[in-house]
């Protein structure tokens, strides 16, 4: 399981082990060591959680009810109201509008874009700037959001096809690559809360 810091912690991250949960009241994670985290963790911090069950993404929101550290570093987590659960198939693409900043082939300079669909294998962007042609590496950064949970992903990706016009608007289709787990967890969150919106499906 990931855990989040939320509102002024700088959205540390690091992961957690379910160790147990009564129902209703409070689920017990283990937590790293204080050397092996970037900030402290105190009683009433609040916090999101994400963890990924075969292609079911699983995220909630919540906060620290109490921080242990005997016999071991553990704390408990106020049992959440809800959990929104993601399923989503690898192919399946979804419609989207949101702008991103793409730099390409290692360069310093970033270009403003627009990803206009999405799938976790790759994406669709629009941009006015020619960003390359099929084959170059391109990295994408942009700002996601899925349960209420804010994120900036950035992901490497290959541009596959490349439409550079003479004017207007130039268009890429893009594969990723080499997501991490983390990431692809919560794409796959984004994914299918569009798939929610466009189709109601449950």
């Amino acid at each position: 399981m990931q855990a989040e810091l939320l509102a002024g912690k700088g959205n540390a991250r690091f992961d957690v082990r379910l160790i147990g949960y009564v129902p209703d009241k409070t689920i017990i994670v283990s937590i790293p060591p204080v050397h092996e985290r970037k900030t402290k963790l105190f009683d009433g911090d609040n916090m999101a959680v994400r963890f990924l069950q075969g292609n079911d993404v699983h995220a909630f929101k919540t906060s620290i009810e109490r921080v242990c550290t005997d016999p071991m570093p553990y704390m408990h987590l106020v049992f959440p109201s809800s959990i929104e659960t993601a399923r989503v198939r690898n192919s399946y693409r979804v419609n989207t509008s949101c702008p991103v900043s793409i730099q390409c082939n290692g360069n310093k300079e970033k270009h403003n874009a627009e990803l206009i669909d999405i799938s976790e294998d790759g994406a669709k962007i629009i941009s006015d700037d020619i960003l390359g042609n099929a084959g170059e590496k391109i990295k994408l950064e942009g700002r996601f959001s899925f349960a209420g949970i804010e994120e900036i992903l950035i992901l490497d990706a290959v541009i596959r096809n490349a439409n550079n016009k003479p004017v207007n608007q130039h268009s890429y289709g893009i594969e990723f690559a080499d997501i991490k787990q983390q990431d692809m967890m919560f794409l796959r969150g984004v994914i299918y809360e569009q798939i929610v919106k466009e189709r109601g499906v449950p």
